[in-house]
């Protein structure tokens, strides 16, 4: 029996011309992988997808409670704050793709990121697992296989981003801003483990394993430690001492090393407490600039 999960997002206006095709890749992918099932639609044609889909940035755009939704008619966060850039390149082997105009890559406000922690833990405390996809993250196909099926007794299981800043990566310092710095000083735990999480493509499944996770990074959101959610929840897994090694069972050699290992070999990182997590490959599905 498959898990109940639901897929969770975040559409402000800046990505308001590229919803229209998040929304046909996301019917389309999952759709079709009900269509693939014994006894759904015969004539082969996709369905309806079979994991519901929330935009957290819906709340209150709606001008009356009978009207149809209305998506991504928030202020983007170019329009609320000026942030570093940080940008995104696709792989032709992905299930995954991002779309170039990624807006461009600002971090959004810390009252979006609070949204999005505050949303994934409502529903993983609903016992509902939690697929966490950017709005300019373009299924090309079913990720179940890869995010779902692959590492079953993974708690987490999502796309990989650099950690810098560093040799050969300098750019990778994006999210480093003043909240990480008062919280950090001169260490950077994530620059240590040379990748991280990328949560705009993240599975996380409910139990009290990942809502221990989820609920530490939110409340550092909350309290303003950290302004980001992807920070807060690689936060959150440094302070859980996780031990990293490759898929083939190999210690992770940590840094830009690491780093260059994740464009073909999945990370599995044991926590404390029985956490697991996996980090994809890159050619599986990339959210990341090198």
């Amino acid at each position: 029996e498959e898990e109940k999960a639901v897929v969770i997002t975040y559409c402000d206006r800046a990505f308001s011309r590229i919803w229209p095709v998040f929304r046909d890749c996301y019917d389309a992918a999952l759709g079709c992988h009900r269509a693939d099932k014994k006894g759904a639609s015969p004539s082969g044609s996709c369905l309806a997808a079979d994991a519901a889909l929330l935009d957290l940035g819906l709340e209150g755009s709606s001008p009356a409670a009978a009207a149809p939704p209305r998506h991504c008619l928030r202020p983007s966060a170019k329009e609320e704050a000026a942030a570093t850039a940080h940008a995104s390149r696709t792989h032709s082997q992905s299930f995954l793709q991002t779309s170039s105009r990624r807006v461009l890559a600002r971090l959004p406000p810390a009252t979006v990121s609070q949204r999005v922690t505050n949303g994934l833990l409502q529903e993983l405390v609903a016992s509902r697992s939690v697929l966490h996809l950017d709005a300019d993250a373009f299924l090309l196909r079913d990720p179940w296989p890869q995010l779902r099926d692959r590492f079953p007794d993974a708690d987490i299981v999502g796309s990989g981003d650099c950690a810098g800043p560093g040799p050969g990566n300098a750019h990778c310092g994006w999210y480093i801003n003043n909240a990480f710095r008062r919280r950090h000083g001169n260490d950077n735990p994530l620059w240590q483990v040379g990748f991280m999480l990328n949560t705009g493509l993240t599975y996380f499944r409910s139990n009290p394993r990942t809502l221990r996770l989820v609920r530490a990074a939110a409340k550092s959101v909350q309290e303003g430690r950290s302004t980001n959610e992807q920070t807060s929840i690689n936060e959150a897994l440094a302070e859980q001492s996780c031990k990293w090694n490759t898929d083939a069972g190999t210690p992770s050699p940590g840094r830009y090393e690491a780093y260059l290992l994740l464009k073909s070999h999945a990370f599995v990182g044991h926590c404390d407490g029985g956490l697991k997590v996996v980090v994809l490959p890159f050619d599986v599905a990339s959210r990341s600039l090198n």
